[in-house]
């Protein structure tokens, strides 16, 4: 997103925050998060969805009035 590496961290069971994180090397299934996260915090694996949403809220902002 805007040409940053983002990924969405648990904050509650239904509520997760987006956070920028710096990527490291990436092979296969994984990729090496270099700093933005905590090594015990859960991160949502496939964010097609939630991203999508999260764009959706943002739609229209700042145009009101």
């Amino acid at each position: 997103h805007e040409r940053h590496s983002y990924v969405f961290v648990r904050r509650e069971p239904d509520l997760f925050a987006l956070r920028r994180v710096t990527v490291g090397g990436a092979a296969a299934n994984t990729t090496e998060i270099l700093a933005g996260l905590h090594p015990d915090e859960a991160v949502v694996a496939s964010g097609l969805v939630v991203m999508s949403e999260f764009l959706k809220s943002r739609l229209g902002a700042g145009c009101a009035e």
